[in-house]
């Protein structure tokens, strides 16, 4: 059983997230691929080491479908190469963050608060 190092303020909900990297220096690669899940919501954040990367944000049906789509992408990264480098890791943020990732006005911010939060939670 995955356990959060903290409880939940008012107003926050559960985050499971993942780290991918892919070492090669054969190839000068140095990337990162994380995964944030939360309910329906699928964030991925990925890049050069070092840099803040690209967000993709993904919507599904409910939690299931979300999580079956999150191993999925694992797994192609697996196979292309990337190994775990963090693993599965709970944390808390707002509720606010979450659903505003739904809108897109607000969606690549939101995205990049839970991304941070992700990378806190691993200190």
């Amino acid at each position: 059983m995955i356990t959060p190092r903290s409880q939940p303020e008012p107003g926050q909900v559960l985050v499971l997230g993942w780290e991918l990297r892919c070492i090669d220096p054969d190839v000068n690669a140095n990337k990162f691929y994380r995964l944030m899940l939360s309910g329906s919501l699928l964030v991925i954040n990925y890049g050069p080491n070092g840099r803040v990367g690209q967000i993709k944000i993904h919507l599904h049906e409910n939690f299931k479908a979300a999580k079956l789509f999150a191993l999925n992408m694992t797994a192609s990264k697996e196979r292309g190469g990337y190994y775990l480098h963090q693993r599965l890791t709970a944390f808390y943020v707002s509720h606010t963050a979450v659903q505003a990732c739904r809108a897109p006005a607000q969606a690549k911010n939101s995205a990049l608060v839970i991304a941070r939060a992700f990378l806190e939670a691993c200190r």
